[in-house]
């Protein structure tokens, strides 16, 4: 049987600990920190950190350091959609969330125990907050809100509890981001103020695992974002 190499097992306990303590987009630790914790050489360190990179779990970003991508594992554009046009593109992207979003929050309202909730709820209290720090002055980064927004619906719906369901949300997120960004740049403000109704309400109904009312709830929410992006883009067009 071939011996795994320190680099490889050091990739793979780095993975597991990044798996455990760092949520997508987060900062992990400089190579000194590493070097000291895992207790090899900063070669060792640094090819593990290469192998992950390879394996689109993490990005060396120059003069800012290393951060975990925003769907690790998974290459760019999974689906192989291209964007040559957008707009039909966000067309069949609303249609889509329609489809399969809100029954998936039913089947998740239905299954989540204290600790799923809790879970959610963390979530759903980041956005809260950052959402809070924007009003107050602070700038905040549309893509930021994206992320925020994408990580609790996706909280929700892990809370169904089926690996096929997790991955294929997943990857349907990761090709479709970019065109999210575009949309959401459109109209900032009044995309904030519809998702912060709607994830309140969603937030609520899951916690009372009233799947009916979170499938209604979360069907709203995708119409209404999609008919904002529809008004945008008409505003825009006259």
């Amino acid at each position: 049987m071939a011996r795994t190499s320190l680099s490889q097992q050091t990739a793979d306990k780095l993975y597991e600990m990044i798996q455990k303590q760092y949520e997508p987009g987060s900062k992990i630790p400089t190579e000194t920190e590493l070097t000291q914790f895992f207790g090899i050489s900063r070669t060792t360190v640094r090819e593990a950190v290469k192998i992950l990179c390879s394996k689109n779990i993490l990005e060396i970003r120059r003069g800012s350091g290393t951060f975990v991508k925003d769907n690790p594992g998974m290459p760019e554009d999974p689906l192989g959609i291209e964007f040559d046009d957008q707009d039909e593109r966000k067309r069949e992207m609303f249609e889509i969330i329609e489809l399969i979003q809100p029954p998936l929050m039913k089947m998740a309202a239905e299954k989540a125990d204290d600790e799923d909730i809790a879970r959610v709820r963390r979530a759903y209290d980041e956005s809260v907050k950052t959402l809070e720090r924007y009003r107050d002055g602070e700038y905040v980064r549309p893509g930021d809100f994206r992320k925020l927004d994408v990580r609790f619906h996706l909280q929700i719906i892990s809370c169904c509890h089926n690996l096929f369901v997790d991955r294929l949300i997943e990857y349907f997120m990761a090709s479709c981001h970019d065109l999210y960004d575009v949309w959401l740049s459109l109209e900032l403000d009044r995309s904030l103020e519809i998702f912060k109704k709607y994830h309140d309400m969603m937030m609520a109904d899951l916690e009372a695992h009233d799947g009916e009312k979170l499938y209604e709830d979360a069907m709203e929410h995708s119409r209404q974002i999609a008919s904002l992006y529809r008004s945008c883009v008409n505003s825009a067009g006259n």
